[in-house]
């Protein structure tokens, strides 16, 4: 089946959309490592997620396009939109992720702040109450539950 070279073109060019996309994700990826610090089991995970989820959304644009039939084109198309936006844009998009999520981090730990703020009263009057803090009551309350579950499976 041949295809015509305008239908090649344009998947061509949507390839390198898709390329230049996922790279720009990617790059909102490592953003976030760079500003939190994440171990290299997590680092290891989120790669292979993101690998996942591109190797998924490719093989969607493919059925999209060319009817799922892959070709060398879309495969150097997404190579080369990945490696322009690497070399022109991917500094300062960067740049751009990791203030967006120094913003993020910001705003969740003011959220934090007030819930904690709002909530201490609660917790006041429960250890006031109850006379135990939640580390105690789960100490004292379920682990004796759990030990009697225990003794119960064993007879």
């Amino acid at each position: 089946m041949e295809v015509s070279s305008l239908c090649q073109l344009k998947s061509f060019l949507i390839y390198i959309l898709l390329g230049a996309f996922l790279a720009m994700v990617f790059d909102y990826q490592r953003s976030r490592r760079k500003v939190h610090g994440t171990s290299d089991l997590l680092t290891a995970f989120s790669d292979a997620l993101f690998l996942v989820i591109s190797i998924v959304l490719s093989v969607l644009v493919c059925y999209k396009t060319d009817g799922g039939i892959l070709r060398y084109y879309q495969l150097l198309g997404g190579g080369f939109g990945a490696a322009v936006y690497a070399a022109l844009l991917s500094k300062y998009f960067i740049r751009i992720f990791c203030g967006i999520v120094k913003t993020e981090y910001c705003i969740r730990s003011y959220i934090k702040r007030a819930l904690c703020t709002v909530f201490y009263p609660v917790k006041k009057t429960t250890i006031f109450l109850f006379g135990k803090t939640k580390k105690q009551f789960f100490k004292i309350y379920v682990l004796k539950i759990r030990k009697k579950d225990k003794k119960v499976k064993k007879v």
